[in-house]
């Protein structure tokens, strides 16, 4: 059944390479945890393609990603660095996939939510820019939720392939 009667047109989808989501959780609001974490990554000129920040109840939780090549200079520099960074809690293994432009559409939104749940995709963190709403998901599940979205959005003609850009590793 499909969840619209028209696929909805997008500009383009992006996928990243494989990529360690980097997590502060609880950390309270009075210790700039997230400043220093992203002081280490810029002074070491360490990229990070995605960043998240949320405040509850007087605690944060602050989300990044870092390339996988990256994973262990990150955690010997937070290890090392003047003043601790914690807690941190390291997930490897996962992607960015990026729909863009979503024109602030709640329905492009709802449907990709719908997809991701629908499809059995973990969703680890979703960040929304000016142009782009932005996944966090298992690297392995990349090509499936991309399959799924082509199902219900559209792309335009002259989008440039990317089947062939995702390069995703089976694991046992």
């Amino acid at each position: 059944m499909p969840i619209t009667d028209k696929k909805v047109t997008i500009g383009g989808i992006k996928v990243s390479q494989e990529m360690i989501l980097v997590n502060l959780v609880g950390v309270e609001n009075t210790e700039d945890m997230g400043g220093r974490l992203c002081t280490v990554l810029a002074h070491n000129q360490i990229n990070m393609p995605f960043l998240s920040a949320t405040q509850m109840s007087g605690r944060q939780r602050i989300s990044c990603c870092i390339s996988a090549a990256d994973g262990d200079r990150v955690k010997e520099l937070i290890r090392l660095g003047p003043k601790p960074i914690h807690p941190v809690e390291f997930l490897p293994g996962v992607g960015l996939l990026s729909v863009f432009p979503h024109k602030f559409s709640l329905k492009t939104l709802g449907i990709l939510l719908y997809l991701f749940g629908k499809n059995h995709i973990p969703l680890y963190g979703l960040a929304s820019s000016i142009s782009a709403l932005t996944f966090v998901t298992q690297y392995t599940h990349l090509n499936k939720a991309v399959a799924a979205i082509l199902k219900h959005l559209e792309l335009p003609p002259a989008h440039a392939p990317f089947r062939s850009e995702i390069r995703v590793k089976q694991t046992a």
